[in-house]
């Protein structure tokens, strides 16, 4: 959580729900909430979505991986097993896709999901003035 800015107030927790809700409402397909199995403990959000980020043709339209975990919960596979679900379900339902995220370039765990998910780097861009690296995963 600490690369797309770290816990949130209940403002911006209920603004994220929000937008969360609207991207199942406008296109279908969105973040999915993840819990611990055990426990029933939020663990974060795995999914796609369309932030329009301004990021330039070859990765707005396109549907982008998102994962989002706690840190007590990272390395134990949610966002591996969460967004290959995801993607896998989205392609079950919309057609075989060329899907895209942003990683910062120093987030490691994130950088070694994404290539685990098949997500290869294209091009370097900024996000809210963050140097960040585009990757694309071709169906």
């Amino acid at each position: 959580m600490r690369f797309v800015g770290g816990a949130y107030d209940r403002q911006e927790n209920w603004s994220r729900m929000l937008r969360y809700v609207g991207h199942w409402v406008a296109f279908g397909y969105g973040l999915f909430a993840v819990e611990e199995k055990a426990t029933g403990r939020y663990v974060g959000n795995v999914g796609l979505a369309r932030f329009e980020r301004g990021l330039g043709e070859d990765f707005d339209p396109f549907p982008e991986g998102a994962w989002m975990i706690a840190e007590w919960a990272t390395g134990l596979g949610y966002a591996s097993e969460g967004m290959a679900a995801a993607m896998a379900w989205q392609e079950r339902t919309f057609g075989r896709s060329r899907f895209v995220c942003i990683v910062d370039p120093v987030n490691d765990a994130s950088l070694r999901v994404a290539a685990k998910l098949g997500f290869r780097p294209y091009r370097e861009g900024l996000n809210r003035g963050h140097p960040v690296l585009l990757h694309e995963r071709i169906g």
